[in-house]
Order: C-alpha cells, then structure tokens, then sequence
C-alpha cells in the first residue's frame, strides 16, 4: 500500500510539473502577452494566429484548473501570482523556460548518452534565453562588484560571456571611468547587449563582440586592468578550465 505522504508529493510534483509547462507555453505562444487585459477566446484566436482553437482552448482550460487564469463573462484573466510574479520579474521567467527548453532535454537523453550517443545541442538558439536567466543572481554579483572594482581611477575592463550586459552597465555606474569590452559566442545575445548598452547609454564606453576567449582576436590583446568572468564557467568542461583561466 502506498504512503498517503508519497501520494501527496507525487501530488505536488504533478501540479508543479504542469504549472511550469503551462506558463512555458502560456508565454511562447504569446498567451500571457495577450491576456495583459481581459480577452476572449474569439479575440485570442485573432491575436495568436491560431489555427487550431481546440488546442487553445485546452491550455486556457489548464490555466483555468492551476488558477493561474480566471473566466468571468467569456473574458480570460491571468490571475494567479505564480504566473504574474515570473511575468514580473524577467529573470524568474527566464529560469521556468529554461527548465523545459534546456534542463529538461538533457535528462531526457541523458541515457542515450550513457550508453555513448552524441551531446546534444542545448544552447542553440537559447543565448537570449539564457542570458536573461542568468541575471538571477544580479544582486549578489552587483554587490560584488562594487566591493571588487576600483573607483577613483580610468578602468578598463574585459568580460567575458557578457550576456546582456547587465554587468557592464553596473560597472559603468561603479565607476564613471570605467570602459571596455564585452565578449559572447552567441549572435543573438550579442545583438541583445548591443541594443542594452545603447538604452543605457554607455556604448560609447563599452562595446561588445563575438568571440571565444580561448581563440582571441586583436581587439581583446589588451592590457586590461579586469576580467570578469561570472556565472558560466560550468559552459567549458572541467578538462578546458584550468587552461581558460590561464589564458
């Protein structure tokens, strides 16, 4: 006979496995960005491009069921604070999606790759993605860096796996004289940190390119007065670490 207490996690699990698949789709499928205001199904169908509404009106029914979504008068709201806190707060988001685009696939084939089959390919395509979720932890990396970078001087600095930039920009704040340069080895990440660096008006002191630190090109020959290298060293395999850091 099973455990009331493991039927009540498996439970739980099932509910938390659907809720994360649910604002995954919910959010690629452009539903959430719909439903900013209360909107009918007809409305969601025009909107979304939908040529399956079948398939619509199941994923709003699940909406319904997690109570991340309301129906009062054939109009859909999202209600639930699960959905509107990772709506809020990008990074949080990010990391749901991350979940099923990327975490998920590696356990997924993970016993096909025991048995020797071929890594897969889990960042094409998820840079922005990834970047975004990475900014997770911008408050302990930021308090960090106002610890760490000189203040009263001219800085120049080089990031490696710049993501979005975040880091550059708070560089900029820490100190006025700070400029440089940041690096990424995806294109559309780099196109992201481009246009953030222009919205915060700092690409006049840091500019980015695409690159691999282990094959660098001219513009990185420095000198550089810091490097910083944050939260994506688990990207190189323990074997290409000590001579990354190295170089």
């Amino acid at each position: 006979m099973i455990e009331s207490s493991v039927i009540a996690r498996i439970s739980q699990d099932f509910l938390a496995f659907h809720r994360i698949h649910f604002f995954y789709a919910a959010f690629e499928s452009g539903l959430l960005d719909a439903l900013q205001l209360p909107t009918d199904r007809d409305e969601l169908i025009v909107r979304l491009g939908v040529k399956h509404p079948e398939i619509l009106d199941s994923l709003l029914e699940l909406g319904v069921l997690l109570e991340e979504l309301s129906l009062f008068d054939g109009y859909y709201k999202i209600t639930g604070q699960y959905t509107k806190l990772l709506m809020e707060k990008d990074a949080l988001g990010a990391v749901m999606r991350q979940m099923v685009m990327v975490n998920g696939p590696v356990f997924r084939r993970l016993a096909e790759r025991l048995q020797g089959g071929p890594p897969g390919d889990y960042l094409s395509g998820t840079g922005g993605m990834l970047a975004h979720s990475a900014r997770l932890l911008e408050p302990l990396v930021a308090d960090f860096l106002s610890d760490e970078l000189v203040k009263d001087r001219p800085l120049n600095i080089l990031e490696v796996g710049c993501g979005t930039g975040i880091y550059l920009k708070h560089a900029a704040l820490i100190n006025p004289r700070a400029f440089g340069v940041g690096l990424d080895m995806q294109e559309d990440v780099i196109k992201l940190a481009d246009a953030n660096l222009a919205d915060w008006g700092i690409d006049d002191r840091f500019k980015v390119i695409k690159a691999d630190i282990r094959h660098p090109l001219p513009e990185l020959a420095g000198p550089f007065d810091v490097i910083l290298l944050l939260n994506n060293i688990f990207y190189f395999t323990p074997a290409e670490r000590s001579a990354l850091l190295r170089c």
